[in-house]
């Protein structure tokens, strides 16, 4: 009963449900605990609902701004604000990602020619936390010393920034991993900071067909208990759902 108890506590207190507590509460007065670890689900649901009609917010963001791109450690953002870092290859969507998140068409902008970037680009969302974009990697069209350059800038910045609160990593939920996925993974895994994966471009997709492809990443990676999670830029129902994850570290 104290695990439930503290689980609904962790609910209740995400940003945008703390109005929701007290309908959480009664639950926990009312029901027992089995009935409870039931309808704990639809709990957290109704209680986001009550929480509009009582003025809370879920997740709104007011003003995100661009605030620098970096291309060394000196340039990096002081003020020790939580830092959400987006890895991936570089056609993956981290850009498109961004916008659709911040709830912006062309805060971070989108390229056609992949392997552009090659600083690292700092979000400031609302002075609350940041939204990191680094290089994407794995571009054919770079040199093998810029690619091991690059390797390198993206590594350096992995190990000695303290204020990684939550890595993102984001996989094409069309394709297998390639093995500069597996590779990141791999390193990602080795640096002890809490990540989770996300599957871009589900639009590209049958609605039918995500959960299975879903199951499919999973299994090629290896990753039966790690969060791996639908989303798209098109079809904006995944949103809340990244949301709630990246909520737990801000």
């Amino acid at each position: 009963m104290r695990l439930l108890y503290h689980k609904i506590l962790k609910i209740a207190n995400k940003p945008g449900l703390r109005c929701s507590f007290l309908f959480v509460a009664i639950g926990v007065v009312c029901y027992d605990s089995w009935v409870l670890a039931y309808w704990l689900p639809f709990v957290a649901f109704y209680g986001r609902i009550i929480n509009i009609f009582l003025g809370g917010v879920i997740m709104i963001i007011k003003n995100p701004v661009f605030e620098i791109s970096a291309v060394g450690p000196k340039q990096y953002p002081k003020n020790n604000l939580p830092q959400v870092v987006l890895v991936g290859k570089s056609n993956v969507g981290k850009s498109s990602f961004i916008n659709t998140m911040l709830g912006r068409k062309s805060l971070a902008r989108t390229s056609n020619t992949p392997g552009k970037t090659r600083q690292i680009n700092f979000y400031n969302v609302d002075s609350s936390f940041y939204f990191v974009d680094l290089p994407g990697y794995g571009f054919s069209r770079l040199s093998k010393q810029e690619q091991i350059n690059m390797g390198k800038f993206i590594e350096d910045y992995l190990q000695k920034n303290n204020s990684i609160s939550l890595i993102v990593f984001l996989l094409d939920i069309r394709h297998n991993p390639t093995s500069d996925d597996i590779m990141m993974l791999d390193y990602i895994k080795r640096t002890n900071l809490p990540y989770i994966l996300v599957a871009n471009k589900a639009d590209k997709i049958a609605v039918t067909k995500v959960d299975s492809e879903i199951a499919r990443l999973k299994e090629i990676l290896g990753i039966s208990f790690t969060t791996l999670v639908p989303f798209s830029s098109e079809r904006k129902i995944y949103t809340d759902i990244v949301w709630n994850f990246i909520e737990d570290y801000i």
